[in-house]
């Protein structure tokens, strides 16, 4: 390839810049909240060559990126090329087997993922090479035919003609502070971020939840004053003006009736095999189907017919791109020569399979896919490509996978296919409940992203076909969606009803009711953005259409996702607030049986010696404690008004170092817990013990002010303040300040009266803590269990609730009966870091003579915990008489969560909590997941004091077959 005087390698132009502006902010990231300089920017880029260069791979070697969506993800792309590599994108939602195929395809030595970065600044800034026109630096992999994807490699010539000819996009700007929202892992990365950087400006490199969600999109352009973005087709029609904005670029699929007055709207067309895009359209009206131009900065584009001829304007052809592209598709020289006629010099032609016709301005206007390819979510996808997945399953004979798009709305895929003889497979499919399109999308989605996975799966005898015998696509008409609807439900109140109406506009679907799943009924990422357009909520988040699915899913999510005042943190740790229920619980139960270790949640956390001094680990404590409102906590007792929650900012002091023997040590962790003394105390005791073979941190906390998560997120902060690393906020005192302003709503919390009964029947009366436990495991998977719940319309917890109201009524044989589900608290994303109590225990009682049959009761329950769940956490005091007897009896679900992979290699948890010790509930269902292929587990614990052993056995037999998820063993049972 000849370097022409306009070519200057991408990498010395960012040189370049650094040194005419080193303090120029280069790019923001992690939300707003962080920048990077010129200056910081070139060093990063320089340490990151330097450890490449330190591994010894060989030159050219493609490297995997798999990272977070960060600065850092930029400066490895262009380190790596520094380093004479040659880097392949990817990111994070990218199946794991579609990983392992690009790694084995491009024969890559190495990943860099976020872990990289734990140490670079130990590498001295290395420049690194002088990279020629002609080698390799880059290569993305897009959809292939053969189901598999396939690697489209560039020069560096032509990476750097791209980044040249994109910041023409960027033209008469009066600031070029752009939001970059393109996947890192495509070619649009081009102009959508290295361009503006190129051109010395700020690009804001938009988070996923931020780049999902049109709200928060527009949100944060109006904050930092965006002048251009990048916007998708589908997410465009949703967006509207923000102050500052001058153009916003949208590519990727079809635009349709897009415009505005107050900023310009360019429409993008760009190609993998060219890095970027090769034409642009400034829209001046709304278009039924938008042009996509002319091509700029030297590019040629061809509208030619079958025979390889110029057709005139008006008539469709094929486009054909001519420029400096990418050298082909990687390994596939079949593949290559089809599509790309080397013209010599660098220059190549490329078949785009884009038909398209020239209006009578000379505008370029997209048609079709000359080969069915289709573009879903701004993603080209090649349905051959997803038909030779599914074809592939062993229970599918064959498969067709055809693109629908009715009306204004956004593409969606559905697969048609033929399900193969029983007789021919060699092992026959399980009976687990799943529909033939369930098991087919979630076996598929091991290996194709979320944007190749059909929205519908429809069962043929056949496809249709021409009179020549081959598979006749247009006479596969669209499926009907209203087959896929649950039996209607009608909404159950005004949240579910807008939501049910909302869905309806979106979806084209009537009636739909508050169970039916918005992404079985064709749902996608664009479409909740019409739904939360439609919706008109500021309540309503894309996350929460996400996880709720369904009307009542998202009401619920909706009901408790009110937002938190954090503006003054500081101000609120000095408030005193009265304790939840959870921790009046606590707090009545220790005062009422006195000096035990009831609530205590002691652990060990070891480090392997030299791995961290045990002064650092001191300090490192300190400063995590510190940082948690929840641990500068004391509980005050007032005469009047009960027990508050006190915050003591200045309390957190470094903690004691103690050099001891192994053994020693061994037999000192048995006196180490001891009770707290809850009233002006501190909640928690830490000591640092240095053995000769490790060091430990023992760190004891009161229940009464963190739980099992709280100390997940310690030990993560624990690390990340040993590495040097800012921590996330935690707003727990400010989350306190808002529930007690909510506490004149308290009065709608559901409680029962004396006559529910709210436990199996006592065997004696008497009093105490000791309790013992019956242990039971269900044959079935995890997520096998979660299927079976799923095919009867529910979730897990509510199987469990129910299991647990129909056990009492029948062991007691009385129908109106409560026990309380224990509602981990952290719903949202905002209490993800906070290391406090944020569990409730919320009574759901019912009359089972009201509800003769299982679905009646699971619509009850939703309908009673959706309720309480906004007032979960409401300080409301312990209800009843004596703690022992005034409990309800609760079931507690603990959905599977692994640790830090990172963290399990740097910390070694020990827990000294024995199970069979003090448990203040009379009668209590813990139900514990582990790893999702693995069975499930329930643990029943009864207070011995009134409980006899023999007649818990019956109960959990009881329970168990209400329960109906299947064969299980009753631990140490002969």
């Amino acid at each position: 390839m000849e370097e022409t005087a306009a070519m200057k390698p991408f990498l010395e132009v960012f040189e370049e810049l650094a040194a005419k502006k080193p303090d120029h902010v280069v790019m923001v990231d992690q939300g707003g909240s962080r920048e990077t300089t010129l200056r910081e920017f070139l060093l990063l880029i320089r340490r990151v060559t330097a450890k490449i260069e330190s591994c010894g791979f060989p030159e050219g070697s493609f490297l995997l990126i798999h990272m977070s969506r960060c600065m850092e993800y930029v400066a490895a792309y262009f380190g790596a090329i520094k380093a004479g590599m040659a880097v392949v994108p990817t990111v994070s939602d990218y199946p794991e087997d579609r990983i392992q195929y690009i790694k084995e395809n491009c024969e890559s030595p190495f990943t860099i993922t976020d872990s990289f970065f734990d140490d670079i600044t130990d590498y001295e800034p290395s420049n690194g090479k002088k990279r020629d026109p002609e080698s390799i630096v880059c290569m993305n992999y897009t959809s292939g035919s053969t189901g598999r994807p396939k690697g489209v490699y560039y020069s560096m010539g032509c990476v750097s003609r791209s980044i040249e000819r994109a910041q023409q996009l960027f033209e008469g700007l009066d600031q070029v502070v752009t939001a970059a929202s393109a996947s890192l892992a495509f070619a649009a990365m081009c102009h959508d971020c290295l361009a503006p950087m190129a051109k010395g400006g700020t690009v804001h490199l938009l988070s996923d939840e931020i780049r999902k969600d049109v709200k928060l999109m527009m949100q944060y352009y109006e904050e930092h004053q965006i002048r251009c973005g990048n916007v998708s087709p589908g997410m465009l029609r949703f967006f509207k003006h923000t102050p500052g904005l001058q153009r916003v670029l949208t590519t990727g699929e079809r635009v349709i009736n897009a415009y505005s007055e107050e900023h310009e709207i360019w429409c993008v067309y760009g190609l993998t095999e060219a890095y970027t895009a090769v034409s642009y359209f400034k829209i001046d009206k709304p278009y039924e189907n938008t042009p996509i131009g002319k091509p700029f900065g030297g590019v040629v584009m061809e509208i030619l017919d079958e025979d390889g001829h110029e057709v005139p304007d008006g008539e469709e052809g094929e486009i054909y791109v001519t420029w400096y592209l990418s050298e082909g598709y990687y390994k596939m020289p079949e593949e290559t020569k089809k599509n790309f006629l080397d013209l010599g010099g660098g220059m190549r032609r490329f078949a785009t399979h884009d038909r398209a016709y020239r209006d009578e301005n000379g505008n370029i206007v997209y048609v079709n896919r000359k080969d069915w390819m289709v573009k879903i979510n701004g993603q080209r996808v090649e349905p051959f490509g997803i038909e030779a997945v599914i074809s592939s399953l062993p229970y599918i004979s064959n498969c067709v996978v055809k693109c629908f798009s009715e009306g204004n709305e956004s593409p969606w895929l559905c697969a048609y296919y033929i399900e193969e003889e029983a007789a021919a497979l060699e092992e026959p499919v399980k009976d687990d409940g799943m529909s033939t399109g369930d098991r087919i999308r979630e076996d598929i989605s091991k290996t194709l992203p979320p944007y190749m996975i059909p929205a519908f799966y429809v069962k043929v005898d056949r496809f249709p076909t021409t009179v020549s015998g081959k598979i006749d696509r247009n006479k596969l008409d669209p499926p009907e969606r209203t087959t896929l609807q649950h039996v209607y439900t009608p909404p159950e109140n005004e949240t579910e009803a807008a939501l049910c109406h909302a869905m309806e506009q979106v979806l084209g679907i009537k009636p739909l009711g508050r169970n039916d799943d918005f992404f079985l009924l064709g749902g996608d990422s664009l479409s909740v953005q019409e739904l939360i357009t439609v919706l008109d909520s500021d309540r309503l988040r894309a996350a929460e259409v996400v996880s709720g699915k369904t009307p009542a899913g998202i009401a619920a999510l909706m009901e408790v996702g009110e937002s938190l005042d954090v503006s003054d943190e500081a101000a609120n740790r000095e408030k005193k607030y009265p304790l939840t229920r959870y921790q009046q619980h606590y707090y009545n139960y220790c005062k009422y049986v006195g000096n035990i270790v009831l609530g205590n949640t002691p652990v060990m956390l070891g480090f392997k010696k030299g791995a961290f001094e045990a002064g650092q680990l001191a300090e490192a404590m300190k400063k995590v404690l510190t940082h948690h409102p929840a641990y500068t906590t004391r509980i005050t007792d007032r005469e009047e008004g009960g027990p508050m929650q006190c915050f003591v900012p200045d309390s957190i002091s470094v903690p004691d170092v103690a050099c001891i023997g192994k053994e020693e040590l061994e037999k000192k962790k048995e006196s180490l817990v001891q009770p707290f003394v809850l009233d002006d105390q501190p909640l928690y005791r830490c000591r640092i013990f240095s053995t000769p073979e490790m060091e430990w941190i023992f760190l004891d906390t009161h229940h009464i002010i963190a739980d099992a998560s709280s100390l997940d997120i310690l030990e993560r902060d624990l690390i990340l303040t040993l590495k040097g690393e800012e921590l996330p906020e935690d707003y727990y005192a400010s989350w306190l300040n808002q529930i007690t302003g909510m506490e004149k709503s308290a009065k709608d919390v559901i409680l029962p009266d004396d006559t529910y009964d709210r436990y199996p029947a006592f065997d004696r009366e008497g009093s105490g803590c000791l309790t013992q436990t019956i242990d039971v495991r269900l044959k079935g998977s995890v997520s096998s269990c979660h299927k079976k719940a799923e095919k009867r319309g529910t979730t897990l917890p509510e199987m469990l609730l129910a299991a647990g109201l129909r056990a009492i009524g029948k062991y007691n044989k009385s129908s109106k009966v409560c026990v309380n589900w224990i509602y981990s608290g952290r719903d949202m994303k905002i209490k993800q870091d906070m290391a406090g109590l944020l569990l409730s225990a919320m009574p759901v009682p019912v009359d089972l003579s009201d509800l003769p049959n299982k679905n009646k009761l699971l619509r009850k329950i939703r309908e009673i915990n959706q309720h309480n769940m906004k007032f979960s956490s409401l300080s409301l005091g312990h209800q009843g008489g004596r703690p022992v007897k005034g409990d309800t009896m609760t079931v507690n679900y603990i959905p599977y969560s692994s640790r830090s992979e990172e963290n399990d290699a740097v910390i070694r948890r020990e827990s000294l909590i024995n199970n069979n010790t003090a448990n203040s509930n009379v009668f209590y269902v813990i139900a514990q997941e582990s790893a999702p292929e693995e069975g499930f587990d329930l643990r029943f614990k009864f207070n011995t004091a009134v409980y006899e052993k023999e007649k818990m056995e019956q109960f959990v037999k009881i329970y168990m077959k209400e329960l109906a998820l299947g064969d299980y063993d009753i631990m140490g049972e002969a």
